[in-house]
């Protein structure tokens, strides 16, 4: 885990900010929050071992977990105040957008969901890269440290994200097989993101304001929904923006491009963590807890099996076993070839073409040099 928070921060930036989460949105069922007012009701700790269901039957979880449910107790946060709400990819500066958190006793049966109100000349999700409500999911902050600086004159005006329209039409397996192939070949969502980084990066502080990056956004927005209906971004868009680019920022870790130190954040944190020596400590630490300790079952997890004693001391003979003969051999040799490719965790692992691991620099010659070719740890 820590290993993972190291490389989310380092290669990501994912940092960790205290009072907020990432929610579901959905539309005001009862009507009654007016226009940019939101609802928002979290649950700090969902039903642990430790503090609901240990020791109880079957039923008796169910009935206390549909009473837990049904009413407000003290693990659950009503957010109220002004908070930031935002969503993938926010790109533009409109898409982060500051609202006012309300409590209404109607809508307190609702958990860990971002309710918006359904009044106002446009929905608050759409200013927000263009979302809607059917299964998006939105950044809401209400850390006091972070609004204390948000002004309300500060806020840019949404982008205006007209969509085209969906495809409607059910196709047959061949027209399926075509169309699959006509979106590998045009989907730049990947490329057009990168770009509007770099160009961000290149242009300083106020960069995702310049209008170069306003057009790369609206091109985002297009991209994001290629699949849905069919408009994709062609590359003769943002060819001349490619263009400008001439060496990339270290933090995008193109080693076989030239490349220079960022002077933006982004740049500033990854070379405050950039320690291939602190990677494989992290990684040698993780296998000296992981495969050179004992690992000690829960006695918690095995009470709540519910079997006689003669049960329990067979299967924590069984489990033991496999731990030993199993689980202990194949994670020692994962964590050798994650040690010696430099790779943060077994999703890397398995997605990496461990080729790229292998070739270096001769001369003027490349051979595979640079990042493997591997999907993202989102995608996995």
């Amino acid at each position: 885990m820590q290993l993972n928070q190291f490389m989310n921060l380092k290669k990501k930036a994912r940092i960790l900010l205290p009072d907020s989460c990432v929610l579901i949105g959905i539309v005001d069922p009862a009507g009654i929050l007016e226009a940019g007012e939101i609802f928002v009701q979290v649950r700090k700790d969902s039903f642990s071992m430790h503090q609901h269901g240990h020791g109880m039957s079957k039923k008796k979880k169910r009935m206390e977990h549909a009473e837990a449910i049904s009413t407000i107790d003290s693990l659950a946060e009503i957010v109220e105040g002004r908070v930031l709400v935002t969503r993938n990819p926010c790109t533009h500066p409109g898409d982060i957008r500051l609202l006012e958190c309300v409590d209404r006793p109607e809508l307190r049966h609702l958990f860990n969901v971002v309710v918006f109100s359904s009044k106002g000349e446009r929905p608050q999700c759409n200013m927000m890269s263009g979302g809607d409500l059917d299964g998006d999911v939105y950044f809401v902050a209400w850390d006091k440290e972070l609004i204390q600086y948000v002004k309300p004159e500060n806020v840019k005006e949404a982008a205006d994200y007209s969509k085209s329209e969906l495809i409607k039409e059910k196709p047959d397996s061949d027209d399926l097989a075509d169309y699959f192939v006509f979106y590998l070949q045009r989907d730049v969502l990947g490329t057009v993101s990168n770009l509007w980084l770099q160009l961000a990066d290149h242009y300083g502080k106020d960069g995702p304001c310049h209008e170069d990056c306003i057009q790369l956004s609206h091109m985002c927005s297009v991209a994001v929904d290629f699949a849905k209906h069919g408009e994709c971004v062609s590359k003769a868009n943002y060819r001349h923006l490619q263009e400008i680019i001439k060496r990339f920022p270290d933090f995008l870790e193109k080693d076989n491009r030239p490349s220079f130190e960022s002077l933006g954040v982004l740049g500033e944190l990854y070379r405050d963590i950039k320690s291939d020596g602190a990677l494989h400590e992290f990684i040698a630490n993780d296998w000296r807890n992981s495969i050179a300790l004992k690992y000690e079952l829960d006695q918690n997890i095995l009470d709540l099996v519910g079997v006689d004693a003669e049960s329990k001391h067979q299967m924590h003979s069984y489990l033991s076993s496999v731990m030993a003969d199993v689980v202990k051999p194949m994670s020692l040799t994962l964590k050798k070839a994650m040690m010696y490719f430099a790779l943060a965790n077994e999703g890397e692992l398995f997605a990496s073409d461990l080729k790229y691991r292998l070739c270096h620099v001769v001369g003027e010659k490349t051979f595979y040099a640079g990042d493997p070719g591997s999907k993202t740890e989102d995608a996995i």
